[in-house]
């Protein structure tokens, strides 16, 4: 497996998450990730974007709120803006995926933040 494989693992609370190695061995590290190396740490530090301005901000309550728009009582337009919220989220989570494995390939994080809007 080598260093930009994706691999599956647990999270916080026994949510599955998908994490690149070498940041849970921290082979990179910044102080601003505060000892974390989840995407919502690392994101931020490598491309200077972050999940601040979302509606949904963490997976717990990403997976709370869609469980209640598909097997809940919801009004048809909540329903609307929640799966556009988790879209707006999930789509932060690939888009920096990619973006922080662009920003590692090319070296554009150091002292440059790459842009993955």
């Amino acid at each position: 497996m080598g260093t930009m494989d994706f691999v599956p693992g647990t999270g916080e609370g026994g949510n599955a998450t998908v994490g690149f190695p070498f940041f849970r061995a921290f082979d990179f590290y910044d102080p601003q990730q505060r000892g974390s190396a989840s995407i919502k740490a690392v994101l931020p530090v490598i491309t200077g974007s972050g999940y601040e301005q979302l509606a949904i901000q963490d997976g717990g309550t990403a997976s709370r709120l869609y469980l209640a728009a598909v097997f809940g009582e919801m009004a048809d337009e909540e329903r609307g803006r929640v799966f556009t919220e988790l879209d707006d989220y999930c789509g932060l989570d690939t888009r920096g995926m990619i973006g922080i494995v662009e920003a590692l390939q090319n070296g554009s994080m150091q002292g440059r933040p790459a842009n993955i809007s």
